[in-house]
């Protein structure tokens, strides 16, 4: 006999946590009924012998439908679990800051004991002397009534294992079926009618405590003959009170994977053949903190393929392959192991490397300009770079040690700095793999094939005495150059931009220019004069998305960029126009991890980047939980 199944997916109310409820399959009823002269009215005497107490004046309280546990944890995740726990176990992490530690709803003390219909009327009104605040008509984002039982439902379902309530239900059927029926209504018997067990009123006004004590006395319940261990009748009444309520696993995403595999194809994207060189390929497991927890290494086999047996491993994990190929690592997206979901395929590509840089477009290029009170203007230029062939850019001369990406910076230009941008507009931090070249500057990483590749912030400073020209080469062909001006400092040789408007903002007022199709081995130039009008625009933060609206605010610039190139990983987007999702933030992390195992980002930038896209990553979270 199976139990009640139901799949379930959530995102954790403290809104790092991903988990997949299951959802039983439909029960089976049992189609046969049959007569024990052991057994006439079970749990049906007990119905018969409680008494509702009410309030005078008031009908005892209870739902008007059975609650449904699988919507109700989606409740308890978004309104309880940050004090009560994911489980229900009193451990939220707002659980320190209560003048009294949170009720542990799902331990068997509490469960016990524990009636419904006052639980419904805490939940409703709250209990301010404890810190639990009214969830009723009272609060300012009330529940409706179904939601506030349907959370009660979610609170028996995390207390109550599903190994308890198909224990139950093999009591029942040995015990109570034949009086109390396959659905409990009581229709087991042609001659007799023995009470409901479905009856909402009396499940919302009866503790299990009290169902345990009456079937425990033999002299309470006197049609009955049979004597059962404490275990099993805690059992039944477990599986007894889900004919008043829709159970579901709640427990199943927290319980280990006993046996999960994790396989996939390595495949070179250049070639689209399949790789069987003598490469390895390294499984990375991240916690819901996204700290690496477990790290394994498998050699590919002769059809290119990988596989990962995994034993006891948590179903919040996420998991990343990656494989070195020619000395550069390339990895796979991301995935998530579930009961549902035991074997995940994470194929991997992999490029063959090239000196052609023909395939190198710079696809947007922002120049923002501030100016301060000491006669000098910073000049801050972000590039957005693609590699349009299928193949790694590894520079001119092969050896990436010399220079891949190159970049002009102005004559007289001063303090140059270079920033590297990972997953999000806001996220640069800087970078020392810039070098000195003939020309210029280059960077000494592979430019990996796909949209927004590369993102480099150049930072320099220039003379201004009321005015000052700025123009260099541009190696690589440029689709859209943009350049924003604060209002009072006008632009000679407007005949090669094109004014785009102006925005007015706090910060005051900014002109937008933009020039397309500039060939490589062209320039871009152009030449200032004035001053700012506002001196709040003398340090600017500027991001500029594909509508051509400016959004403008104090501090220091740490990005500049379209919104086709804020969804993340440095060479995997997934999409010019849309937000940053998931796969994305992850995928920029493990990019961060990278370049930090690298020794290409220090231990300072490292954390502090890792925990801005950790905080970017649970406010995608939150967003597609409040969906």
């Amino acid at each position: 006999m199976k139990l009640p199944q139901r799949n379930w997916q959530r995102i954790n109310a403290n809104y790092r946590q991903f988990f997949a409820f299951i959802r039983l399959n439909a029960i089976l009823r049992h189609s046969l009924f049959f007569y024990s002269s052991l057994v006439c009215f079970g749990l049906a005497a007990l119905l018969a012998l409680f008494t509702v107490k009410t309030s005078a004046g008031q009908g005892p309280v209870a739902p008007l439908g059975p609650p449904d546990a699988t919507a109700g944890l989606v409740v308890f995740s978004e309104r309880c679990a940050n004090c009560h726990g994911e489980r229900a176990l009193g451990d939220g992490e707002l659980a320190a800051n209560l003048p009294n530690p949170p009720a542990a709803l799902a331990s068997p003390d509490y469960l016990r004991a524990a009636v419904p219909a006052l639980m419904f009327d805490t939940i409703t009104n709250g209990r301010a002397e404890r810190g639990m605040p009214p969830f009723g008509p009272a609060s300012s984002n009330p529940l409706d009534e179904a939601s506030r039982w349907d959370a009660i439902a979610a609170v028996y379902s995390l207390g109550t294992p599903a190994e308890a309530v198909e224990r139950g239900q093999a009591v029942y059927e040995e015990n109570c079926l034949a009086c109390h029926g396959v659905d409990g209504q009581g229709n087991g018997l042609a001659d007799q009618q023995p009470p409901d067990l479905t009856d909402l009123v009396y499940w919302a006004n009866t503790s299990n405590q009290a169902v345990f004590d009456r079937l425990n006395d033999p002299a309470a319940i006197p049609t009955h003959d049979y004597t059962l261990e404490a275990d099993d009748l805690w059992a039944v009444v477990d599986y007894a009170r889900t004919f008043s309520y829709g159970y579901t696993d709640a427990l199943a995403a927290f319980r280990p994977l006993e046996l999960a595999t994790i396989s996939g194809q390595v495949t070179n994207g250049t070639t689209g053949e399949v790789v069987t060189a003598n490469v390895t390929a390294q499984l990375r497991a991240f916690t819901q903190e996204l700290e690496i927890t477990l790290t394994l290494t498998e050699t590919i086999d002769a059809e290119g393929r990988f596989q990962f047996d995994l034993s006891d491993v948590p179903q919040d994990w996420f998991y990343r392959v990656a494989v070195t190929y020619e000395g550069v690592e390339f990895g796979s997206d991301f995935g998530q192991l579930t009961f549902s979901q035991p074997s995940l395929e994470l194929p991997v590509i992999v490029y063959e490397q090239t000196t052609d840089p023909a395939a190198i477009r710079v696809d947007q290029l922002h120049i923002v300009l501030e100016f301060s009170g000491d006669n000098q203007v910073q000049v801050n230029e972000l590039y957005v770079v693609n590699n349009e062939a299928q193949t790694v850019f590894m520079g001119e001369t092969g050896n990436t040690a010399e220079g891949t990406f190159q970049l002009s910076l102005p004559a007289g230009a001063e303090s140059p700095e270079f920033q590297r941008g990972f997953g999000s507009l806001d996220s640069f931090f800087p970078t020392d793999e810039l070098i000195a070249t003939e020309t210029g500057w280059a960077d000494t990483l592979p430019v990996r094939p796909g949209q927004g590749a590369l993102m480099l912030l150049a930072r320099y400073t220039l003379p201004y005495d009321n005015g000052a020209t700025v123009a260099h080469l541009l190696p690589y062909l440029v689709s859209q150059a943009n350049l924003v001006l604060p209002d009072g400092v006008s632009l000679d040789g407007e005949a090669t931009w094109t004014a785009a408007g102006q925005q007015s903002l706090a910060e005051g007022v900014f002109v937008t220019y933009s020039r397309s199709n500039l060939p490589a081995g062209s320039a871009v130039d152009f030449t200032l004069r004035g001053r700012p009008r506002s001196a709040a625009t003398t340090t600017v933060g500027l991001i500029r998305d594909e509508t051509g609206e400016l959004l403008l605010g104090a501090g220091a610039l740490l990005a500049a960029a379209a919104a086709a190139v804020f969804l993340a990983r440095a060479w995997r987007l997934q999409g010019a126009a849309a937000p940053p999702d998931r796969e994305a933030l992850l995928q920029a992390i493990a990019d961060l991890d990278d370049a930090h195992a690298a020794g290409e980002v220090g231990d300072k930038e490292y954390r502090r980047e890792r925990q801005e896209l950790k905080k970017e990553l649970m406010t995608v979270w939150e967003a597609t939980r409040n969906e």
